[in-house]
């Protein structure tokens, strides 16, 4: 395991090294600030409510306003399914913020490894501009994105590492990686109700003249009953 830890390590150091030599491209950074609430309805059925406020261009404006609701079904204790939407109010270079609607469905699996737990979670999407299913130009995304976190749990600490890669579908141009993401970060637990998420997050764009690599911090409240 602890060879594993270093290989995960290195590819977050060379992930690093190469976006600080990229040319072409733009930096930015951002604080992503968030709240979650859970109500669970049966033992295996939930709903959650989502808000979140991203903060970028080198965090002096709010260019995103997201806010979710979805409803969790648990399996059993290793896997659940998601369904949510979402619609995210996105700052134009006018100043007005136009809305930009989202479905998305996950898969998530997680098992122990030892003294870790490994997780993985699987989502397909589909976002559109100003309409809650397609826009007729076209302006349509969809994408799968796989996302694997390695956790440590300790008592009330868990900190972690993941990976996340956008790969859009029924795309029109050829583009097989739309963006890739590194974290780091941890939750503490204050109880069973209340917990915060806290992370560093490295976001890189692909396929596109002036590709942005993005460096987040980021820190969401979340609350179980």
């Amino acid at each position: 395991m602890s060879k594993f830890l270093a290989y995960i390590y290195i590819v977050i150091c060379s992930f690093l090294f190469i976006t600080s030599h990229l040319k072409a491209q733009v930096n930015d950074a951002g604080i992503w600030t968030g709240i979650e609430i859970e109500k669970k309805i049966t033992q295996a059925f939930s709903i959650k409510y989502i808000h979140e406020t991203r903060f970028n261009e080198n965090i002096t404006e709010a260019g995103s306003l997201i806010n979710e609701l979805g409803a969790d079904y648990r399996f059993d204790k290793k896997s659940r399914i998601s369904f949510v939407y979402r619609v995210n109010y996105q700052r134009q270079l006018n100043n007005m913020y136009i809305p930009v609607n989202r479905f998305y469905f996950d898969y998530s699996y997680r098992n122990k490894l030892s003294i870790f737990e490994i997780n993985f979670r699987l989502r397909a999407q589909m976002q559109s501009k100003n309409s809650f299913v397609y826009d007729s130009d076209g302006n349509t995304k969809s994408a799968i994105r796989p996302k694997i976190s390695l956790k440590y749990p300790l008592k009330k600490l868990q900190p972690y590492l993941s990976t996340e890669v956008y790969l859009p579908i029924f795309y029109n141009e050829y583009k097989p990686l739309d963006k890739l993401r590194f974290a780091i970060g941890t939750e503490y637990s204050f109880n069973k109700q209340n917990s915060i998420d806290l992370r560093y997050m490295i976001q890189k764009e692909f396929y596109t003249n002036n590709p942005v690599t993005d460096f987040v911090f980021s820190l969401s409240y979340n609350f179980k009953f």
